[in-house]
């Protein structure tokens, strides 16, 4: 896919059924995307998606490129295959980007508007450490259940931009000490449970 300036209508759904790059010219937005089983789509440029992002292909990526999830109403982020980014940007102006399935990004994570919820599946960063920008409390990743926040190689001081509900910003905060690197994974719970991180809930000490 090559382009010059295009819109598509966030109702339209593009779907690859062949391997193939796709290639931006100039600013491009889907509306959803759908990437076939043996499929590998990818990247020479910066692409937005105002609709659902879905992986049954390898679905792979090359070089510095973003991609934004500019919708105006709730967005996912799914398929068969486990989703991989380079840079991925949350910009939904009306509603929120929620996994359907595991996720990464290798680079940056960044938020303009808008929240990422987990569900019950895993965010993992990059092996080079984690770079969240651009969060606030009213913009951060939601893990509302089982799903997990994963960081690698968290180095020194890190906050962890993380809530239980896109009403509920508790954010947490991370010391890993200087020169050592952590891998941590996190996600806030709405009361202490008796075994951890399942059980009853403890209303005594």
């Amino acid at each position: 896919v090559t382009n010059a300036l295009t819109t598509l209508n966030a109702a339209s759904t593009a779907v690859f059924t062949g391997t193939g790059t796709i290639t931006p010219t100039a600013a491009i937005t889907f509306g959803h995307v759908t990437i076939n089983t043996g499929v590998a789509a990818t990247l020479a440029g910066n692409i937005s998606v105002a609709g659902n992002w879905t992986v049954n292909g390898t679905g792979s990526r090359s070089g510095n490129f973003a991609v934004t999830f500019n919708g105006g109403s709730a967005q996912t982020i799914g398929g068969s295959a486990t989703i991989a980014f380079y840079n991925l940007t949350i910009s939904n102006t009306s509603g929120d980007v929620t996994l359907t399935n595991n996720a990464s990004f290798s680079n940056i994570l960044n938020f303009t508007s808008g929240h990422l919820i987990l569900d019950t599946y895993t965010l993992t960063s990059g092996a080079s450490g984690p770079q969240i920008t651009g969060y606030t409390s009213a913009r951060y990743i939601v893990t509302n259940s089982t799903g997990k926040l994963r960081l690698v190689n968290i180095v020194d001081q890190y906050d962890v931009p993380i809530g239980t509900s896109a009403t509920s910003y508790t954010p947490a905060y991370i010391d890993a000490g200087a020169g050592d690197a952590a891998d941590l994974s996190f996600r806030v719970a709405n009361s202490v449970l008796d075994k951890g991180t399942s059980g009853a809930a403890k209303t005594t000490d």
